[in-house]
């Protein structure tokens, strides 16, 4: 099993889902309000609107529809701010 680990901007978050939705994973998870800092420096919102916020989407599945996902988001990700991150993964329960 793999894990993908994805930063979006909130103001992107549906197109994400419309994606990992069309890829056929057979699940996620959305965590939001996601902050820290990196190459682009520290990431906090000051806005009363979704931009400049970030959420993290994770998705766990088999190592084929994982890597049609990368595939799929990549071209995304260089048009918006975002990263992936992806792992080795077992589940234990």
């Amino acid at each position: 099993m793999k894990k993908l680990e994805m930063i979006i901007e909130t103001v992107e978050l549906n197109s994400l889902i419309k994606m990992i939705e069309k890829v056929g994973v057979h699940g996620f998870t959305i965590l939001n309000g996601v902050t820290g800092m990196g190459k682009h420096g520290k990431s906090v919102s000051t806005s009363l609107v979704d931009v400049g916020d970030y959420n993290m989407v994770i998705v766990v599945d088999e190592e084929e529809v994982i890597n049609k996902l990368i595939e799929t988001v990549k071209p995304f990700l260089k048009k918006y701010s975002g990263v992936m991150f992806l792992s080795n993964v077992e589940i234990v329960s």
